[in-house]
Order: structure tokens, then C-alpha cells, then sequence
């Protein structure tokens, strides 16, 4: 595009301002003179063609000095960027060794020297979660990149004419001139298989999402995509003669890293095995001075784990605060929900974490959390115990038979006593598992769907899975880590922090913690039926023997059910029912009528799909209706 138009990126940057409260700017620059002005208002009418704006949430050095959009000495390398880089302070002693003058303590400017001194190799030295766009005058090109797992969220709309991007879809649409369009086959995808954030597609045509550990660069000559890590790089020199050593020691470095903040610091502590050694390493830190830690309570319920969360805290010095979400808003709740993830969300954990967030936000701007162990460790030991036990068969060598068979025969009693007969469900799918794919599918096509919208989204074949490993179980964790679980978790869990303010921090996402434990074999992960046996062993004497050694952690559930029937009728029905949903040609309303009908009277079970159809029905009113909320 040769013009810009200002107002836009004023749009782009105010519909993000929950994502930096603090601070913002703007650049407006002439690519062909490199003339520009850089400021917060007051700018005079001149050519421009390349536009930044910035939402600042003040983490580190908490003075204007950290305003962007940020720039070198001599004004040719311009840095937008959302997240932080934790070694900022190692780089920064390595850059000024080389000559560069700071003016700022902000990790932002390190980024603004690396690229100078190190060009687009600078993001494998960086430690931390970013998404970020340098304009490099002198090459006249775009540079972006987003880290390694994704944590920091960045969105793109390009063609012939220009490219916009935001760390939120809403901000892209907020540039576009023309009206958003649903990707029916991304929301048949969500609907049909539950599937989100596996491929560069969002649910708007015509924008895409950088995909993490990728580079991207804009410019006349046209875009290259690039990766630059992957799971079998290694960026250090690790113990493997150590393991358990080892990986104690990249976590408390993780955490120690991820404290380093100007403002104060939480955790969001569930009181299980992951949250609780964060904590146990932050503890140690913070001497005297009492973390702040916020968990979500369901009294009554089998999954609750208030009495956990209070041991963790008692034991290891934290204050505890604890939410109990209520349905009362359950509709509008999920209706502001949904406009922060610009996707629909997939299951009900988000609405508790959206009230964990508010709570956590009248306290702290920084919060730690657990996020990322369950996908390199095993954690979810129904889903990772065939592939294991496969694995472990494959393996039996002539003199150890007797001995393996009686150790495997004890694990699958184990998971028979803790997951009954789920755990041959899955077995038989996996024995079966094309021909079961396809004969569960059509139940779930023929459930509520009109037939037209069941036809033309038949669903997008899986792109084969990467065997980069060589047992099954690592491949498993691998492909749930890179593609299947964690990166809709980490969108979920941007958003929703984001929303309120705050900064997520995932120390178990630090990219050496996670090169080690790849390295590590099966059995660190998942020995019989017991998981995380690094991480346990690693956090002996450390935490409560309680949490460490417990096996009936169960995840983050949700009384959807529950939930569901409190607002059947003042706010299900009217969304599911209405006019609006059925002329979208995606749900058979008379079918949804009869279905919802037998869930109230408790002779359906599917409050989950129910889920779905209310966050698709909300996700067209807010962004393809143009319903938007009042902030």
C-alpha cells in the first residue's frame, strides 16, 4: 500500500488497549526517505507507508523510557514486541561488551540491539515468550517472529495491497475494510472434532496466525517463512549422566528467570504436581515476602482442590485466595469470553481462569503458572498409557520378560482401578483407529447439524504426524506439545490473562527445560502408570509428600452440566432456538430443540456440545454480526 491511513493503526492499537493499560505509541514513517514521526499524538499530515503502534503494559523499568515503538541510534531498526525476554540482562551485558549504548533498562531495547548485531539469528538466543515486528530500513523489509511455543499470540492479514497484524484478530479486523468472513471449514473443524490452533487457519478468512519458532519477512521482494528451532535442537550442553539433577536445576533457573519483574509477581496454584513446584521454586526466592496465589474452589464437587491448594500454600509460605465461579452470568460471562479469544472456546475451564484472572488482577500484573508439563511429562496418563505400554512390549528383552509382563500387568491394574473401562476404549480406538474415526464421526454429524453444513465441511485430513522419535510415547507427547493440546491452551490462556491485564508466565515452557526432558528417556515420563517421575523425584523434600506423590489428579473439570441447566431457559434456548442461529445454516434448530429438551430432563449427556453451540452462536454475533462489546 503507498498510504496509510493513521486512523487505522489508532483503531488497531485502541480495540487492544485491556492488553497494555500503561503506555502506547505510534510510527509513522516513509519507507522511500525514511523520514517518520514517532510520538502519542500531534502528528503533522506527511507520505507514510509504514505504520507501528504499541499497547505498553509496563513489566520492566516502569519509566517512559520503555514507550514504543523503540529504535536504534540511528533510526533505522524499529521494534514493536509483546512479551518478555528473560535473559534480557545476560544479552544486555553480551551487547554492551560489543559496543551498544542503552538508554533504556527494558528487555525491549535488547531486542532492538540483537537484531542489530545479530540480525534475524537473534531469537535463538532469546529465553522468553515474544511476538515481535522490527521494520528494517535498511533492507526496507518487515521482520516478525513469535517463540518458540507459541505463548504470545500473532495474527496477519496480507495481500498485493497490504499487511496488516495485531496480537488479537480483533485488532487486524480493525485495519480491514471489508467485512470478516467466517472460515466454515475451521468452525466445521471445532465443531465436528474439537479441534483449534493446529494449522496456520484462523476462523476468519482472508487471516492467519504465525505459527511458533517461525520467522516471517515482509517485503518488496515478497514473504518468506522460516523455522528456527525445533524439539531436537539443543541450545546448551546438557547432564544427561544427571537427569533428575539436571532438570531440578533448568526449572529453578526457569523460575528464577521468570521472576524477574518491576511489578508484583502471583501464581495460579491448583494444587497439583506442576503449580506446586513453581511455587516451591519461587518460594525460595522471595525470602520472607509472601507470594500471592489464586486457585479456583467447587464445593461439593470430586474435582475440587481447595484442601490441596491450602497445603501447597500453608507449606511453602504463600497467601491463597480462592474463587468460586457461579453461574449466574454464565451467559454474558461467556459472551466477554469469547470476544478476548476471538475464537470459541473449547471447553468450560476458561470460565473459572476468567474469574481467576479478574481476582488475580486487583493484586498482582505478573502471574506464574504450571502450564506445559502435562504434554512433555505424561501428565494425562489415560491418553499417554497404550502408547507406553505398546512401547514397553516392543522392548521386552528374553531374560527380563517374566519380570517386565508382572510390572506392566501391575500398571494396567493400576489404570483399570483409577480409569475403569475407559482405559480399553482406548485401547480397542487405537487398535481400530481409522475405521473408528470414521464410523464415530457420522453420529456427530447427524447430532444437530443440518445437513448442507455437515456436507460441506466432510472435515480437513490430518496432516501425518511427525515420527521424530523413536518410541511412541515420545512421539505422542511431541505432537501434543507442538500441535494437538498445548497450543490452544496457550491461546486460551494469553487471552484470557491478557484480558485483565496481566502477564502469564509458563516456566515449564522454557526452551531448555523442554530440550532436556525430549532428551530424557520414556520412563522419566511415564514409568508404568505413574507420571512425571523427573519432575517427582526432582521435587523431593521440595513440596508437600501429599501433592508429590498423589495419583488422582484429574485435571481441571468443570459442573457443566450444572451450569448448562441454570441457564437453560433464560439464556440457552433463546441463543440456540433464535431466528438468528438457525438462518446460519450450521445448527438443525429442531433437532437442537429435541436435544435440549432431553438434557434438561437428564436424558442427554451432552452439555459439552451444548458448550460448543453456544460459543459458535456467540462468536458469529460478536465478530460476524459486528455485536462487538461495550469495554
Amino acid at each position: 500500500m503507498d498510504e496509510l491511513d493513521p486512523s487505522r493503526l489508532q483503531a488497531m492499537a485502541e480495540v487492544l488497549a485491556h492488553r497494555g493499560p500503561d503506555d502506547f505509541g505510534y510510527l509513522l514513517l516513509d519507507s522511500r526517505s525514511g523520514g517518520f514521526q514517532i510520538g502519542q499524538a500531534g502528528f503533522e499530515r506527511r507520505p507514510c507507508d509504514v505504520c507501528l503502534g504499541n499497547r505498553r503494559l509496563s513489566i520492566i523499568d516502569l519509566s517512559p523510557n520503555g514507550r514504543q515503538p523503540m529504535h536504534n541510534e540511528t533510526t533505522d531498526v524499529f521494534v514493536v514486541f509483546n512479551g518478555e525476554i528473560f535473559n534480557y540482562l545476560e544479552l544486555r551485558d553480551t551487547l554492551a561488551a560489543k559496543g551498544h549504548v542503552f538508554r533504556s533498562e527494558t528487555d525491549t531495547e535488547v531486542i532492538v540491539h540483537a537484531y542489530e548485531e545479530w540480525g534475524a539469528d537473534c531469537v535463538t538466543r532469546f529465553n522468553g515468550m515474544w511476538a515481535l515486528a522490527v521494520w528494517d530500513q535498511r533492507n526496507r523489509q518487515f521482520f516478525c517472529s513469535r517463540d518458540r511455543f507459541g505463548i504470545k499470540p500473532f495474527y496477519y492479514h496480507l495481500d498485493s495491497d497490504a499487511f496488516f497484524f495485531a496480537s488479537e484478530i480483533k485488532g487486524v479486523l480493525a485495519a480491514m475494510e471489508a467485512r470478516p468472513r467466517a472460515d466454515l471449514g475451521v468452525v466445521g473443524d471445532y465443531l465436528f472434532d474439537g479441534s483449534l490452533c493446529h494449522t496456520r487457519d484462523t476462523f476468519f478468512e482472508g487471516i492467519e496466525r504465525l505459527e511458533p519458532s517461525h520467522n516471517l519477512v515482509v517485503s518488496a521482494d515478497g514473504v518468506r517463512t522460516s523455522r528456527y528451532w525445533d524439539y531436537r535442537t539443543q541450545s546448551q550442553a546438557y547432564d544427561d549422566h544427571r537427569p533428575v539433577e539436571t532438570f531440578r536445576d533448568l526449572l529453578d533457573d526457569a523460575v528464577k528467570l521468570r521472576l524477574r519483574s518491576d511489578v508484583p509477581v502471583g501464581i495460579a496454584l491448583s494444587g497439583g504436581l506442576d503449580s506446586t513446584s513453581v511455587l516451591a521454586c519461587a518460594a525460595r526466592r522471595t525470602g520472607t515476602h509472601k507470594i500471592k496465589a489464586f486457585t479456583a474452589v467447587f464445593p461439593g464437587e470430586p474435582f475440587d482442590e481447595r484442601e490441596y491448594a491450602r497445603l501447597a500454600s500453608q507449606e511453602l509460605g504463600a497467601e491463597l485466595f480462592c474463587v468460586e465461579y457461579q453461574p449466574e452470568h454464565f451467559i454474558e460471562d461467556l459472551r466477554r469470553i469469547t470476544w478476548h479469544l476471538d475464537y470459541p472456546a473449547l471447553d468450560g475451564q476458561v470460565l473459572p481462569r476468567w474469574h481467576i484472572m479478574r481476582l488475580a488482577s486487583r493484586h498482582v500484573k505478573v502471574i506464574l503458572e504450571g502450564q506445559g508439563s502435562d504434554e512433555m511429562l505424561a501428565g494425562y496418563v489415560g491418553r499417554y498409557f497404550i502408547p507406553h505400554l505398546m512401547d514397553e512390549l516392543g522392548r521386552m528383552k528374553p531374560g527380563q520378560r517374566l519380570a517386565t509382563l508382572k510390572k506392566l500387568f501391575g500398571a494396567c491394574q493400576d489404570m483399570v482401578r483409577g480409569q475403569g473401562g475407559a482405559i480399553y476404549a482406548r485401547l480397542l480406538r487405537r487398535l481400530a483407529a481409522k475405521a473408528l474415526r470414521a464410523w464415530g464421526n457420522r453420529p456427530a454429524r447427524n447430532l444437530a447439524y443440518t445437513r448442507e453444513f455437515a456436507g460441506m465441511c466432510p472435515g480437513r485430513a490430518e496432516a501425518p504426524r511427525a515420527h521424530e522419535f523413536g518410541d511412541r510415547l515420545t512421539n505422542l507427547l511431541h505432537y501434543d506439545h507442538a500441535t494437538g493440546i498445548l497450543p490452544m491452551l496457550l491461546k486460551f490462556g494469553d487471552a484470557l490473562s491478557m484480558a485483565f491485564s496481566i502477564e502469564s508466565r509458563l516456566p515449564f515452557l522454557d526452551h531448555r527445560l523442554v530440550e532436556f526432558v525430549f532428551r530424557l528417556p520414556a520412563h522419566y515420563k511415564l514409568d508404568g502408570a505413574l507420571s512425571k517421575g523427573v519432575l517427582r523425584e526432582a521435587m523431593a523434600g521440595a513440596i508437600p509428600e501429599q501433592i508429590r506423590s498423589r495419583r488422582d489428579k484429574v485435571g481441571f473439570h468443570t459442573p457443566m452440566s450444572r451450569w448448562i441447566g441454570h441457564c437453560m431457559d433464560s439464556g440457552v434456548r433463546p441463543l440456540l432456538l433464535s431466528s438468528r442461529c438457525k438462518d446460519r445454516g450450521i445448527l438443525d434448530v429442531k433437532k437442537v430443540e429435541r436435544l435440549l429438551a432431553q438434557q434438561a430432563q437428564g436424558r442427554a449427556h451432552i452439555e459439552y456440545s451444548i458448550f460448543r453451540w453456544l460459543c459458535v452462536e456467540l462468536w458469529f454475533r460478536l465478530f460476524i454480526d459486528g455485536e462487538g462489546v461495550s469495554t
